[in-house]
């Protein structure tokens, strides 16, 4: 098996007439070794190239291999210094490639041993080369609504098929070809837009002790969908199956939208397990105080430093990977105020070039504290500074249940009439308007924040806290169910009407 030098461009693996070509970001690293697997089983490689500094440009690695080609398991080992605290670079954990597009292992992975010195080679997670076609738009072209036409539907993207009554059929429920077969269903509804809550790939032991991760909300890949929502045993089919996803969508009507996370990974705090940019580039993906300890912006552990322009880079990279290849007409950014202003306008800049009809809005708030400065943070209150960006209306959201904290909280379809004007607020879209009273001395409805209707996404209920309909029964325990029903109603009718 032969290899050359290769070619620092693109990201991630890909095809070349010869083999395949590798390339990662590891600014740090002083040696780094190119791991091939036989499959996602193999407990040791059958092949392992030290890529010397011949095979670097700038921050980033490369090498050429022949003779390998699609469905090729690889990873990673990155060695180079560690911190006093103890994090950094740690040889002994094979890593996954950041841009990896395909996920394999997973029969053989163990997390617990992503964590301390000890090696962790016969379960890890190996990338997968896959294609990296791009979507057919000609045969399925993107619906193009107006974003003010817009009724986006939020669904997890493997237990909306798994009811009892689900139109999936047996061996689709769960999965991305199951979404497909609830199409009809989901026309019915009146909607315009499918936004899926977290499809890329996620650890399910990221989660407390006897429990699963089921929400998704802590990546492990930016750019694979997740191997559990995926019919079958084969990883390189989770691309095509999204693929056929939005087509179906598209021929149907419906826009497609993903819900993404940036702003935190899966690897967790200073003691969390090493599985891939903690082992390629700690200092440079995570926000890190000055005696390199983490800092929790997130609420998760760690927090993306997105303001750096390697990072930067791999979230457009994801970003352009999901509108080109797979066909996504949208992003909804999760904890969006975690990333500075500057980087979320670049967002925009760089995807219009795709497509200029491409949605982007998510949450303007954080979890935490945040290292930015108040002035940069891509926060709600600075939606006008941001171009083509959409944001969460929380404020129509509470004003219309109550509060999202405080569950037993009754807001105005409840009866409480205290908050008829913050509903009005949210009717206006959070725009200056002459029938609405501001008050900077509330929590909501302080001053108009946006500039425009379409710059705020009106909403009652989405996947935090409790459903719509338990938060009215709850904060309303002596309601009739035909009053729960009728509040909720009325929950809906002010969102859509707005």
């Amino acid at each position: 098996m032969a290899f050359g030098i290769g070619r620092p461009w693109p990201l991630g693996s890909s095809c070349t007439e010869a083999g395949v070509n590798f390339v990662v970001a590891a600014p740090q690293a002083t040696k780094v070794e190119l791991l091939l697997f036989e499959n996602g089983s193999s407990a040791e490689p059958y092949r392992v190239i030290p890529l010397d500094l011949n095979h670097r440009s700038g921050d980033y690695w490369h090498v050429a291999v022949e003779g390998v080609g699609l469905g090729c398991c690889y990873g990673y080992r990155v060695f180079g210094p560690k911190c006093s605290s103890g994090h950094g670079f740690n040889p002994a954990k094979v890593l996954l490639d950041p841009c990896a597009r395909a996920i394999s292992g997973w029969d053989v992975y163990n997390r617990e041993l992503a964590t301390g010195d000890q090696p962790n080679t016969a379960n890890c997670l190996k990338a997968v080369v896959t294609e990296r076609e791009r979507f057919d738009f000609q045969r399925f072209p993107r619906p193009r609504r107006p974003w003010r036409q817009s009724v986006i539907y939020e669904l997890h993207p493997g237990g909306f098929t798994k009811a009892d009554k689900s139109p999936a059929s047996p061996n689709h429920c769960g999965t991305f070809l199951g979404l497909i077969e609830s199409i009809p269903y989901l026309l019915s509804l009146g909607i315009t837009t499918v936004e899926l809550l977290p499809p890329m790939a996620f650890d399910p032991h990221d989660a407390p002790a006897g429990r699963l991760n089921y929400w998704g909300y802590s990546p492990l890949s930016w750019f694979a969908p997740h191997h559990a929502y995926v019919a079958g045993n084969d990883a390189q089919q989770g691309r095509s199956q999204v693929r056929s996803l939005v087509e179906a969508c598209h021929k149907a009507g419906l826009e497609v939208i993903v819900d993404v996370v940036y702003n935190h990974t899966t690897e967790g705090g200073d003691k969390g397990p090493t599985l891939s940019w903690r082992g390629f580039a700690d200092q440079t993906y995570y926000l890190q105080s000055e005696d390199r300890k983490y800092q929790d912006v997130s609420g998760c552990g760690n927090s993306i430093a997105a303001n750096r322009p390697l990072v930067r880079q791999l979230i457009l990279e994801s970003m352009r990977c999901w509108a080109l290849e797979l066909g996504v007409d949208g992003f909804r950014f999760d904890l969006m105020a975690i990333h500075d202003i500057e980087t979320m306008n670049l967002i925009p800049k760089e995807l219009k070039k795709i497509d200029p009809t491409i949605f982007l809005y998510g949450e303007g708030w954080t979890a935490g504290d945040s290292p930015l400065p108040l002035e940069k943070r891509a926060l709600k209150n600075h939606v006008k500074q941001l171009n083509d960006i959409a944001v969460f209306s929380d404020d129509i959201r509470d004003g219309v249940k109550g509060h999202w904290s405080n569950v037993e909280d009754k807001g105005f379809v409840s009866g409480n009439k205290n908050l008829k004007e913050i509903v009005a607020f949210g009717v206006v879209a959070s725009t200056n308007h002459p029938q609405i009273k501001y008050d900077k001395n509330r929590s909501y409805a302080q001053f108009p924040y946006a500039d425009s209707p379409t710059k705020v996404i009106g909403y009652v209920s989405c996947h935090d806290n409790n459903t719509l309909y338990d938060k009215l029964k709850i904060a309303n325990p002596t309601a009739s169910e035909k009053e729960l029903v009728a509040m909720d109603k009325l929950a809906n009718t002010i969102v859509l009407t707005s």
